[in-house]
């Protein structure tokens, strides 16, 4: 088996797609399976979208035609032009379908604070740009070998959006960390850190917390991004933290937090809810009240113990061993 990760991000970038090729790659080599990675350049970066896809599919060519199988880690930066070059050179073709560019995009262009579950049953005035992402999107998700969702949530909502065969979808979800600790925080702090886009509601909640320290002088809010290793140290002695998208499929950043022993507070429109609606706050992000609401419950003393006992008890730990292996058996099965 040879593998090809096609990902928009590697470190020393920051964000999902990057952590997981590193992981994901690291896991590969670990086993002697031959891996290469092509992420974007600051070529690629340059570019405009049309020339930018144009130009990875050329840079990904040699090592597509050394692999067995490409992964892809987005479905339209890379995953577009990562099908095409699988497909021209009849290679296996395997995309983790982390988010819905479409979706965010949208939300970026027209600021109409959607929430996934609702937004492709709903019309919409698309750009031509975002016709061209749908119109993709389509393509991708009919002419993958297999569609990896992290959650069931947005399986179901891409299902009935762009009517795949069922057979070629499967849920993969992300890694669930051991424990590393529970240190008490020094101070309440709310870390709320998000890239600076509109789904990711950074402003609304912070409208929302704002209001709260007025009766709550003493609480605070951070949201400045951070490298992971300095995140990491951020989170294991923060109060809470806050993942306020519009909508929230699967965030690392909840999974991350709750491996320190931290409560969270995230969207209702979520992926996460079945799993994890024990743990955290889950609240209508479109309503500022509500975040006040939520951000005030935390702050009082019994519920907050209650969340931390009930973290403290939840055992579900998914290495990227076992992230990686699944990975393995779906290529072997295609």
């Amino acid at each position: 088996m040879r593998f090809l990760i096609a990902t928009p991000l590697y470190p020393p970038d920051i964000g999902g797609p990057s952590k997981y090729a590193k992981k994901i790659c690291d896991e590969l080599t670990r086993r002697d399976i031959p891996v290469s990675v092509v992420a974007w350049s600051g070529m690629e970066r340059a570019l405009p979208w049309g020339l930018r896809h144009l130009v990875y599919f050329l840079r990904l060519i040699p090592g597509v035609l050394r692999a067995d199988y490409i992964l892809a880690l987005d479905t339209w930066s890379v995953g577009f032009p990562a099908l095409c070059a699988a497909k021209l050179f009849r290679k296996k073709f395997l995309v983790r379908v982390g988010g819905d560019f479409l979706w965010e995009g949208y939300i970026e262009r027209t600021g109409e604070m959607v929430r996934l579950s609702e937004f492709y049953e709903k019309p919409h005035v698309f750009s031509f740009k975002e016709l061209l992402v749908l119109k993709a999107t389509k393509f991708l998700v009919r002419h993958a070998d297999v569609l990896l969702f992290n959650t069931q949530w947005q399986l179901d909502i891409w299902h009935k959006a762009y009517s795949f065969e069922h057979k070629n979808a499967r849920v993969l979800e992300n890694e669930y960390p051991q424990k590393r600790g529970d240190s008490p925080a020094q101070k309440k702090v709310f870390v709320a850190s998000g890239r600076g886009i509109r789904y990711k509601n950074i402003s609304a909640f912070t409208e929302a917390f704002n209001k709260v320290t007025q009766r709550y002088p003493e609480i605070e809010l951070d949201t400045t991004p951070l490298p992971p290793e300095e995140n990491a140290k951020r989170i294991a002695s923060c109060y809470a933290v806050a993942v306020p998208s519009v909508s929230e499929i699967n965030s690392n950043f909840i999974i991350e937090a709750l491996s320190y022993g931290k409560p969270f507070i995230t969207a209702s429109d979520s992926g996460m809810h079945t799993r994890l609606k024990e743990l955290g706050k889950f609240v209508d992000t479109l309503d500022k009240k509500a975040m006040e609401i939520a951000i005030e419950e935390l702050l009082d003393e019994a519920t907050y113990r209650g969340y931390k006992e009930k973290i403290e008890a939840f055992s579900y730990i998914r290495s990227w061993k076992e992230v990686t292996d699944e990975i393995i058996d779906v290529a072997r099965s295609i």
